[in-house]
């Protein structure tokens, strides 16, 4: 099974991929048929195009699906770091790393939303700890689930610092920071392409106004485009060129996490 289908697999099952809700789904569906409507309006004049044109709303849903399962995941990122910065005070403390666990319980579920994405998880650890559970194998199976990057190099460092024995507090506290940096270091990386993501989604949409400002001062001048097999085959020819461009400039803007 190819890594992409194992995460596809991943986050199909996962537990702490909160639901679609209908109005989440519905401002998908709407901003499809507002892209939809106007390719069909400004590459062909006619709403009739919008029919052919129905795939690209249905793109459109898959793509701003994939969008919202990725800002989930940085969520759950972030909701990590941040128990992590709770349990750094009980091992500073003196006390083990399942103590210092417990014993962040009640000022981390407390200070973090009651429907966040990472809360079922970790009340699962700490329900698993009660239990005596391993807490390595608590982790490994939210971070299975879940897929997040930090919780796998945490399992892995822990389970080296188990090894250890007397070392193994010192070896969490930088653990800890060390995934501190790389949260961080991710989220500036985000903020630092934000702007180039806003930027590129302003460049395609100003195709839209240049034709309308051209259509509207001029009225017959696209009109031979519009009216004989040969305009729309070369509209159609336009139109896959632009969406290419669109595609191939998130492309660029993207952050592989």
């Amino acid at each position: 099974m190819s890594l992409q289908r194992q995460e596809s697999l991943r986050w199909q099952d996962s537990l702490y991929l909160p639901d679609v809700t209908y109005k989440l789904l519905g401002s998908w569906i709407a901003k499809g048929f507002l892209c939809q409507a106007l390719l069909g309006y400004f590459f062909y004049k006619s709403w009739w195009a919008m029919v052919w044109l129905m795939p690209i709303t249905i793109g459109l849903v898959f793509v701003q699906w994939k969008a919202w399962q990725k800002q989930v995941l940085l969520e759950l990122e972030q909701a990590f770091k941040d128990w992590l910065f709770y349990v750094k005070g009980g091992l500073s403390a003196g006390q083990s790393i399942e103590r210092a666990i417990m014993k962040s319980k009640d000022n981390f579920l407390g200070s973090i939303r009651v429907k966040h994405p990472f809360r079922k998880g970790v009340e699962q650890i700490y329900r698993g700890l009660e239990l005596h559970i391993p807490l390595e194998e608590c982790i490994r199976k939210m971070s299975a689930e879940t897929g997040v990057e930090a919780m796998e190099d945490f399992v892995i460092i822990f389970q080296i610092a188990k090894k250890q024995g007397g070392r193994m507090t010192a070896i969490l506290e930088k653990t800890i920071h060390q995934i501190y940096d790389k949260i961080d270091l991710r989220q500036e990386l985000y903020a630092m392409i934000a702007a180039k993501k806003m930027e590129q989604r302003i460049m395609c949409i100003m195709p839209f106004g240049i034709l309308f400002f051209v259509g509207t001062a001029s009225g017959g001048y696209f009109q031979p485009l519009y009216q004989n097999l040969q305009g729309r085959f070369i509209m159609t020819i336009c139109m896959f060129v632009y969406l290419f461009g669109v595609w191939w400039g998130e492309r660029l803007t993207e952050v592989c996490i």
